[in-house]
């Protein structure tokens, strides 16, 4: 338990309030018919048996449920039955686990970030690699060249899937590109400044990349993005863009772009879990006039 969250919230109880999407999330989720739901809430963060802060939302976990408070404006955003289920022996508050590097059982994915070890590799929680050494996927990436690879957070890698980094890059401008200072011969090693430096690799949230894809060095691809199997992928990717082939071309955008537009200011991937967890019907859904519509609804708030 962490008591110093427990007595910030506790001690601010009678700043709890919500709106009327909160009281009908709350009654749907809990199946509750009684008429003061804030009250209720209110008894159940007091009792809390655990309360901890994760982004922008504290949650407090009680023995039935999980609520959702926003830390800034004491909101109740939601609140869900707790899920009795033990999937990761280090997920101890029945919510999605980011630090859990085998997060499905049984299956060869992991959650990237906590198996990074390299300074200059980073990414966001809950992106996946469809194998066990992430990390043997990014070639080539040597500190003399400084270089980062930074991938958000949601993304899904496939298997196979290959970062180049800039240590693959050779001198082309003379006649020969041999590296010959690497090889006991006798020449300097060129300044950083002579070597063709591409800049750091930049992948953004909710990437999905397919079997095989190679990213080559200093690349930028945008949100919601999709790079097919197989790819090679050489230039910068818009958001919400699909692109494949060798070299991988943009085939078309996933959305037109008004919604591509409200994607990129409605950030769903950096929300707290629990409201992730309530977006989930409304990421899924295909009705994307109906999408936008909503979308549009909760900016305004």
């Amino acid at each position: 338990m962490n008591n110093s969250m427990n007595n910030e919230l506790q001690n601010n109880l009678d700043r709890l309030h919500t709106t009327e999407l909160g009281l009908s999330r709350i009654r749907k989720n809990l199946d509750l018919d009684i008429s003061d739901i804030v009250d209720w809430c209110k008894q159940k963060v007091l009792t809390a048996g655990e309360i901890f802060r994760q982004g922008k939302n504290w949650y407090a976990n009680c023995d039935d449920c999980v609520i959702t408070i926003n830390a800034h404006s004491y909101t109740i955003i939601t609140a869900h039955k707790r899920k009795h289920i033990a999937v990761d022996k280090v997920d101890m508050s029945a919510l999605p686990n980011p630090n859990a590097t085998h997060p499905v059982q049984g299956f060869p994915v992991t959650y990237v970030k906590p198996t990074i070890t390299r300074p200059n590799i980073i990414v966001g929680d809950f992106t996946y690699y469809s194998g066990e050494d992430f990390e043997s996927r990014v070639t080539h990436h040597y500190e003399y060249y400084g270089d980062k690879l930074i991938i958000g957070k949601f993304c899904q890698i496939a298997a196979e899937v290959e970062f180049i980094m800039n240590g693959a890059n050779h001198k082309m401008d003379g006649v020969s590109t041999f590296p010959f200072y690497i090889f006991a011969w006798e020449e300097d090693v060129p300044p950083l400044s002579d070597m063709p430096h591409k800049g750091d690799t930049i992948v953004g949230n909710d990437v999905w990349i397919g079997q095989n894809a190679v990213i080559l060095p200093g690349v930028h691809i945008g949100d919601g993005a999709i790079i097919g199997a197989s790819s090679v992928v050489g230039s910068n990717v818009d958001p919400y863009t699909i692109v494949v082939g060798n070299p991988a071309k943009a085939v078309r955008k996933r959305f037109d772009d008004e919604l591509i537009a409200l994607m990129q200011e409605f950030k769903w991937w950096d929300k707290g879990i629990d409201e992730i967890q309530d977006l989930i019907p409304l990421l899924h859904d295909n009705d994307l006039e109906h999408v936008k519509r909503e979308i549009e609804r909760r900016l305004e708030k």
